[in-house]
């Protein structure tokens, strides 16, 4: 049996192959203290082999020493020979690979000898080498450090291996002369106290670490190399420049003077080995494809090297090292185990290279630990690498990874082990027992499980949440067991304990309602229990109509309509002054057609209806009726005029037609100003082809260049723009262009403006702006942006540009603009205004052709927009200022230069609620011109819903939350955040104070390019957000860069339970602020009016009282992960974990294909955790007379 390795039988239903690998000490104490599997008459002849290496220049061998040695002489030469430089009069010789050989261990004592010659060509350094611990010098620098190997000082000149403690971690250096300084490479942790085969290069571009034959770290350097100052020497072992000692055991270090490649470093290692040539050549290839980094290319070449007929021996392990290195970097974790795991199975790794085994498997457990299968937490566990708190964690990981491989037999073993572990804490042994209680329930062993359950729930000084979570776990349990009286009762017992979490006992709750539906022989869920029920309307009073054919004189009865809604509304006021509004109020029915806005509808509180007497204007039928701000445009013709058609693009001169606005009545053109990220909004003129928005002529047609170098960042208090380098020859087209814009993500790339152009440089190439940015510093270098507004860049279908001097529209039209509506936006306020107005209701209608918003409602209360379509605007579609109780519902929102519905109302100060609501509404297409922070729905005061609401497609987030005890519940966003940065399909920004937030039942998926530096979420809590509670959420393909679906970035108290996650790189990720910033980060909050800690708040959130305490500390409880690459990333060890599983197979989804990913009747899940249904059937806008338009289309 191979001395590393014996596999054990751990179950009679299946065969776990589960490595047990020997620590050092007993392998030592087994095979002596060498540990050394090669004979010691193969290092002789691998030494004669290296001595007919090319390029050969030092070769040190440390063959028949004594301690009085003076000199070690070099073996390629007469000269180089290596002095021993004393702390002490001997030099201190310890046994080495073989004990035929000792090697010489050097502390404050070093070997010196004059440099070698390299020119400035490539070189190659192996060394065999064991760092033993700290050494006794303490360096300047680095204190706890020592050099290796070094010529020169290799800070501004020369080159230096180094090894760093406490980290662990090898260095190449490579000095640059003044100002600069060195170029340094790294490794992951490097273990102390075994030999490593050591070799660093450098081949004129690039620097390597090889570490025991395979490549370990990699940087680029072009040089050129400096060689070192006359008087400078080639050491082994101390060597100053900062750097203190460590204590080094060396027994072999040969110095080339050219580049070896990667598959003679690992022939090295290997004393040689013959590798075949054509593993050589795939190792080879992907060694270098490994530094450069260019992954999927090295995981081929080391896959397609083990699949070679030649891929046995001593190498094979190596590759598999390699080939789980390269798959660890794409953070493919379960693959990368895989590969790991095999390695250390074949038996023949050196002990340094099994130890960068086991540091792998050790990344894997602190970035993706569901991955790891049983022998590889086996292997840590012998390893004898593990401190005792590891040991006990890496236990209950191998009972469950166990438990995922299904021999629950064993799971049950390693859980009582724990159970009988005395350095196990209280939450370890709870651990233990709630996987005892699951393993029973998937056994279907359901008195056994209660009984291990109830043991958690009777630990009095238990945190809440274990405790309500096994209770939880017992009512499941019977429910599984359809004994629906016990499961009721269970469930009632959580909803009565006043200790458990609040939203533990609203699920108590529900479930209760759920079982009695059962009972009573119905589906456990109602739909429409969720679904707001409008209260039925009284019969109006007075019903009077509105037609485009009726006249200002009218009475308004449906054979005599009137002409507008002024015209009814003014009648409604004049019966109200007459005696007040007959019982059941008054219902304004719009027949169907156009009815063009020149001015704002308004109503005031004088045209308020009241609850038993409600105002009503309906539409008469849904949707045909139209109330728009805009004016169609006629007569369009070629353009003939020489001066406009030179200016065209080639390709556009015959397919641009022109109209004149003036002539058409169009005298206000609006204005282009500044807007974006810090400016207000303003009015804006748009183009609509078959209501469709048409895109303004710019440069690029799509996506966007990027600034070159900035020659002046502009000043404004100077009111100066700046002034930067573009690329290519297209600007100097623009020359005449006196009414361009730019639009760019100056400094951020969550933060956009515009900004004229004043003028373009070409001979200089530089683009001059009108109009400072001042925003966090001003522009910089290789930022996104484009150029818009251009007569010259008119060169596809849809592009346009009006002449706001001559009041010439230029237009490519995308089809026969003879067969189409071409229209313009004119009205610069909002469509309809309320102010102080209550009880009225819009059902039906559609608002359109607005330069700013449609819907402005101010104060008042209980006033809806129903069933109602508002596009094709220039700014928000809906805007309700305060007030109690509006809401919107069934209604489209899409065709929008900014958001849906900003939202905000009720009292932070008191908690007072605004109970404003946004329910089955769809908001797509939305942040076409303001394309940042414009979110589909922005949320802020106390106490609102948006629920089975469908949000999609935006350049930016899709909503924005601001305040306390919101309820966003069953929406569906997706396609949102296509080209911000740093941001997420719902966004939480700043205040600590932002209490008792919900955010349950939503199904994120398709957030996000993919293509950005800083990452896209779907749900992303910025700045210190606390408290909210993330529940029931699915999360399919909404991670990206370092952000997984949901990013907490230095907030605490936040709760995710019972969540989806599937095919995301990590589920959750988190940007902590340590205790130090978040101290300071309070004290600057505490002066901000918004940041509320006052009795009112301490008492409704009582986690308040310990807000500086335990910073960064989040709970992520029983969520189910699938396929993803980690469940956390940058969590510090710290978060609060609660029975959360991780699988990468489908763990019984009904058809994910088609986005259903509530889980089968059968799937094991429901037995290994406490996991509840995620009504998945329900997520979403729904079926209603009250829908603007069902199918959505």
């Amino acid at each position: 049996m191979n001395p590393f390795i014996q596999r054990l039988r751990l179950s009679t239903r299946s065969w776990v192959s589960v490595l047990v690998v020997l620590s050092p000490a007993v392998f030592a104490a087994q095979h002596g203290e060498a540990g050394w599997a090669w004979p010691f008459e193969a290092w002789l002849q691998h030494r004669a082999r290296v001595l007919q290496q090319q390029g050969l220049i030092r070769y040190y061998t440390f063959e028949n020493l004594g301690p009085d040695a003076a000199q070690i002489p070099n073996a390629a030469g007469a000269e180089g020979a290596l002095a021993h430089r004393r702390s002490t009069n001997r030099l201190v010789l310890v046994p080495g690979r073989w004990p035929q050989k000792p090697a010489v261990r050097l502390d404050a004592d070093y070997l010196a000898g004059a440099p070698f010659e390299l020119t400035n060509g490539p070189f190659s350094v192996t060394a065999w080498v064991r760092v033993v611990g700290q050494g006794s010098i303490r360096g300047d620098s680095v204190p706890t450090g020592g050099t290796l190997l070094s010529w020169g000082g290799g800070y501004w000149d020369g080159w230096r291996l180094t090894y760093r403690y406490p980290d662990r971690t090898l260095s190449l250096e490579i000095g640059r002369p003044k100002p600069a300084s060195a170029v340094q490479v790294s490794t992951r942790p490097v273990a102390d106290g075994v030999w490593h085969h050591l070799a660093a290069v450098w081949d004129g571009q690039q620097m390597r670490l090889h570490l025991n034959g395979v490549l370990a770290a990699s940087a680029p350097f072009a040089g050129p190399l400096t060689l070192p100052a006359p008087g400078s020497q080639f050491r082994i072992g101390l060597a100053g420049y900062g750097w203190g000692s460590v204590v080094l055991d060396v027994d072999e270090v040969a110095v080339y003077g050219t580049d070896l490649s990667p598959a003679a470093i690992l022939a090295d290692a290997l004393l040689h080995t013959a590798i075949p040539s054509a593993v050589a050549q795939r190792f080879d290839a992907a060694e270098q494809a490994l530094a450069w980094r260019y992954l999927s290319a090295a995981t081929a070449e080391y896959a397609t090297a083990l699949r070679l007929p030649e891929r046995t021996g001593s190498w094979t392990p190596l590759l598999q090292l390699q080939l789980g290195e390269a798959l660890l970097q794409q953070r493919n974790y379960p693959e990368a185990a895989q590969q790991l795991c095999a390695a250390l199975a074949q038996g023949q790794l050196t002990q340094g290279a099994r130890q960068m085994a086991l540091t792998g498997l050790r990344q894997v457990v602190s970035q993706a630990p569901e991955t790891l299968p049983p022998q590889a937490y086996a292997a840590l566990l012998e390893s004898g690498e593990l401190g005792a708190r590891e040991q006990v964690e890496v236990s209950l990981r191998l009972a469950r990874a166990l438990r995922q491989t299904g021999d629950l037999v064993a799971a049950q073993q390693r859980y009582q082990q724990v159970l009988g572990l005395t350095n196990a804490t209280l939450r370890e042994r709870l651990e233990a027992r709630l996987g005892l209680g699951n393993l029973a329930f998937e056994m279907g062993n359901h008195a056994a499980a209660r009984a291990e359950y109830q043991q958690i729930v009777d630990v009095t000084d238990a945190p809440a949440h274990f405790r309500s979570y096994a209770a939880l776990r017992i009512a499941q349990s019977f429910a599984a067991q359809t004994n629906y009286a016990a499961a009721e009762a269970a469930y009632a017992r959580v909803e009565a304990a006043a200790d458990y979490p609040a939203h533990h006992r609203t699920e108590a709750r529900e479930c209760r309602q759920e079982l009695a539906r059962l009972a009573a022989g119905q589906p456990a869920r109602d739909p429409a229990a969720t679904r707001l029920q409008l209260p039925s309307r009284p019969t109006p009073g007075l019903e009077l109509f509105v037609s485009p054919n009726g006249a200002p004189g009218n009475p308004g009865t449906t054979d005599r309509p009137l002409a507008s809604l002024e015209q009814a509304r003014d009648r409604i006021r004049a019966l109200k002054r007459k005696g007040g509004l007959p019982p059941g109020g008054v219902t304004v029915t719009v027949r169907s057609g156009d009815y063009r806005l020149t001015n704002t509808f308004r109503l005031e509180a004088q045209d308020s209806g009241t609850a038993s007497a409600p105002i009503v204007y309906r539409a008469e039928r849904k949707g045909a009726v139209r109330l728009h701000g805009g004016l169609q445009v006629r007569g369009f013709t070629a353009v003939t005029n020489p001066s406009v058609l030179a200016r065209l693009p080639a390709e556009a001169q015959r397919r641009v037609l022109v109209a004149d606005l003036k002539a058409q009545g169009v005298t206000n053109f609006g204005q282009m100003r500044q807007r974006g990220f810090g400016y207000s909004p303003s009015p804006i003129l748009e183009l609509f082809f078959n209501g469709q928005a048409m895109p303004v002529a710019r440069w690029p047609n799509e996506g966007f260049v990027r600034t070159g170098k900035i020659i002046d960042s502009g000043s404004a208090a100077a009111r100066r723009g700046p002034v930067f380098e573009y690329q290519g020859d297209r600007p100097a087209r623009w020359t005449q262009a006196n009414q361009a814009w730019l639009l760019g993500y100056w400094r951020y790339l969550w933060a956009e403006a515009t900004l004229g152009l004043a003028c373009v440089d070409v001979q200089n190439r530089r683009l001059i702006a009108a109009h400072p940015y001042s925003y966090g510093g001003g522009i910089q270098a290789d930022m996104p942006y484009y150029v818009f507004n251009l007569l010259e860049e008119i060169d596809m279908p849809g592009e346009w540009f009006l002449d706001r001097d001559t009041g010439q529209l230029y237009f490519w039209p995308p089809r026969d603009p003879t067969r189409a509506v071409i229209e313009v936006s004119m009205l610069e306020g909002p469509l309809v205004q309320l102010s102080g107005v209550a009880e009225v209701t819009f059902e039906g209608l559609v608002l359109e052709l607005g330069r700013s918003s449609g819907v402005v409602i101010s104060g008042g209360s209980n006033c809806l927009l129903v069933a109602c379509t508002v596009r094709k605007l220039g700014g928000d579609a809906v805007l309700i200022e305060g007030g109690t109780h509006h809401g919107l519902l069934g209604c489209d929102l899409y065709e929008l230069g900014r958001g849906g519905a900003r939202i905000s109302g009720g009292d932070r100060a008191t908690l007072s609620p605004g109970r404003h609501f946004m329910e089955n509404c769809h908001v797509h297409h939305f942040s076409r011109v303001d394309r940042t922070y414009t979110p589909a729905v922005w949320l802020d005061g106390v106490g609102h819903r948006i629920a089975h609401n469908a949000f999609h497609h935006s350049p930016g987030h899709a909503l924005r939350i601001e305040g306390n005890e919101h309820l966003i519940e069953f929406n569906d966003v997706h396609h949102v955040v296509l080209e911000t940065d740093d941001q997420g399909g719902l966004d939480m920004h700043y205040n600590p104070t932002y209490r008792g937030n919900i955010i349950r039942y939503n199904f994120w998926h398709e957030i996000g390019s993919g293509n950005v530096p800083c990452g896209q979420a779907g749900v992303r809590l910025d700045d210190a957000i606390c408290g909210v509670l993330i529940c029931g959420n699915i999360f399919y393909r909404c991670s990206h860069g370092l952000f997984g679906a949901v990013q907490i970035h230095g907030g605490k108290e936040n709760i995710l339970d019972n969540n989806l996650f599937v095919d995301c790189q990590y589920a959750v990720s988190f940007s902590p602020w340590g205790a130090n910033r978040w101290r300071s980060f309070l004290a600057e909050a505490g002066r901000n009016q918004r940041v509320i800690t006052n009795a009112l708040y301490l008492a409704r959130y009582p986690a308040l009282a310990h807000l500086a305490d335990n910073a960064d500390v989040n709970s992520l409880w029983r969520n189910l992960v699938v396929n993803c690459g980690s469940v956390m990333t940058r969590d510090r060890g710290q978060q609060d974990l609660l029975d959360n599983w991780v699988v990468q197979a489908d763990p019984g989804f009904v058809n994910p294909a088609r986005g259903n990913f509530a889980l089968r009747p059968n799937s094991r899940v429901w037995a290994q955790i406490g996991f509840r249904p995620i009504p998945v059937a329900e997520i979403g806008p729904y079926s209603s007379p009250h829908r603007a338009t069902w199918p959505l289309r």
